[in-house]
């Protein structure tokens, strides 16, 4: 029926409605953990790399500073800083924690060189001759002071940060270009002790430099994807320089299986799905419950309660439709119960209520309202011809059938009378009252 129709889908849509409802509230869990387990995570690795950062600026500016004596010399007097350069770098060196070579150029080419083993190969170069090297020693002439390039690949082998002093014959006023210190430091070790080696095993991080001249922007340490949509950046001042470092948090491979999120979901959906099995239960038990309240247990028919709703619903339908119902009673059923028994009686009652089912349309509803009364509902019927020739149809449908129990033939015929809505009454007790007397009149003629 078109109540079922609408309790059943109304029951379906609130299971879906609910079943959203959990993932959307689970997943809002989910991403509040998340969000916040990230969050710290993104503030650690801001403390981390913040730190790295301090431990380089530290390093670079306190060998820096050591290395500015020779600059200094050099300024002062060039004849005596060059003839004591063997013993200034040396000195130099050996105060410094990550000078690896100092070089002093004429104009723009290197004429010593300490130590020179290992670095013969620096002797004589001209910094002309090198775009990515010539520029930083160009803006330390410039800007008349230090500069520090790189990191970047050195003549000698390696890679290195060196820091440009430019030399001026004429100071203070700086017109009168001699050439340059340059002091390099071994990246490698200084990375290693400042943490940054260490970072970017439980990070992704990268460092540019405004002073590197390459197709990377700059790019000396880590891959250019990390500056894309990383979780830290920031930038910090390399004496004349910048440096630009993103930090993204890793994806580990080796993660537990049993994350917290994992843990948030397992929880809310098992919960959510035993609630809903629960209510599931639920409302198939009170399905059954109410389809066993309609029906009649011996027949399967539907009873009084359900016949007498039905028949309210039509009466209480917007269109007015018409309709008939027919009061059926069986004719000899009291004989049949006294002299057979009354397991002879259920078995004619079944038999007849499979007979009327056959007889009407899959529109009309037929009900047992006890003992061996009937009431069938005929969907669109209201004219007396057609009523009789149903009538007529029922009762030669159980004339036709002998009814055999235990050895004996059972003699059972039908009475049978209607009452038509709206043209014989619109109220329920009267249509049904109307219908009984009806169907007495009819057994008044079999009992003659």
């Amino acid at each position: 029926m078109k109540s079922n129709w609408y309790i059943k889908n109304t029951f379906i849509l609130l299971c879906i409605l609910y079943v959203t409802i959990c993932i959307y509230i689970t997943e809002i869990l989910v991403n509040a953990v998340t969000s916040e387990q990230s969050e710290e995570a993104r503030s650690e690795l801001l403390n981390e790399a913040s730190l790295v950062r301090a431990n380089i600026e530290s390093s670079i500016y306190s060998d820096v500073y050591i290395a500015n004596s020779l600059a200094t010399v050099l300024t002062a007097d060039q004849t005596l800083g060059v003839s004591r350069f063997g013993s200034i770098a040396s000195t130099l060196k050996s105060k410094a924690n990550y000078v690896r070579n100092i070089a002093v150029a004429k104009d723009y080419t290197i004429i010593l060189v300490y130590p020179y083993a290992g670095n013969e190969k620096a002797k004589g170069f001209d910094y002309r001759t090198s775009p990515s090297q010539f520029q930083t020693v160009e803006q330390a002439r410039v800007e008349q002071e230090v500069v520090l390039a790189g990191p970047l690949p050195l003549v000698q082998g390696g890679n290195g940060l060196i820091a440009r002093y430019p030399i001026f014959t004429d100071y203070p006023s700086n017109e009168e270009y001699w050439g340059l210190v340059s002091v390099v430091f071994d990246v490698d070790e200084l990375f290693k002790d400042s943490g940054l080696i260490e970072l970017s095993e439980r990070y992704d991080i990268a460092i540019k430099s405004s002073t590197i001249v390459n197709d990377d922007d700059g790019l000396f340490f880590g891959e250019t994807s990390f500056f894309e949509q990383p979780d830290v950046e920031f930038s910090f001042d390399i004496l004349a320089g910048t440096w630009r470092l993103a930090g993204k948090l890793k994806e580990s491979s080796n993660a537990p299986l049993l994350t917290l999120p994992l843990v948030i979901r397992l929880v809310c959906y098992l919960t959510s799905l035993g609630l809903l099995i629960s209510i599931i239960l639920l409302f198939r038990a009170y399905r059954v419950a109410t389809k066993i309240s309609y029906r009649d247990e011996l027949t399967g028919l539907a009873n009084r309660r359900y016949a007498m709703e039905i028949i309210e619903k039509f009466i209480n339908r917007r269109d007015h439709a018409r309709f008939s119902l027919v009061s059926v009673d069986l004719n000899r059923f009291k004989y049949i119960n006294d002299h057979h028994g009354h397991e002879a009686g259920d078995y004619v009652l079944q038999e007849i209520s499979k007979t009327l089912v056959s007889c009407v349309r899959g529109s009309d509803f037929v009900f047992r309202l006890g003992g061996d009364e009937f009431l069938i509902l005929l969907a669109g019927q209201y004219k007396t011809e057609n009523l009789d020739k149903i009538i007529k149809k029922l009762k030669n449908s159980i004339d036709s059938r002998v009814f055999h129990f235990k050895g004996h033939d059972l003699e059972v015929s039908l009475s049978a009378g209607y009452a038509r809505f709206p043209a014989d009454s619109k109220d329920l007790d009267e249509l049904l009252s109307i219908s009984d007397v009806a169907m007495f009149e009819d057994k008044k003629g079999h009992q003659r």
